[in-house]
């Protein structure tokens, strides 16, 4: 997600701190990776990944002014 740091929650609530999907896919011992989608309003938007059966949504921490 463009080398910023993100927090990946899995669906067993398991948190992953990562830079790089190269990086989550190595905390989780995997090298298959693929994509979760959304549809939100008619459009798939990209949420997360899939990375050894967990089922990792992104979040990026938000620092307000």
């Amino acid at each position: 997600m463009g080398g910023k740091l993100v927090l990946y929650i899995d669906q067993y609530g398991g948190q992953f701190w990562s830079k790089t999907v190269r990086e989550l896919s190595q905390l989780l011992g995997s090298k298959h990776v693929e994509r979760i989608y959304l549809d939100r309003n008619g459009k798939s938007v990209h949420i997360g990944y899939v990375i050894a059966g967990h089922w990792c949504q992104a979040f990026i921490p938000y620092e307000g002014v």
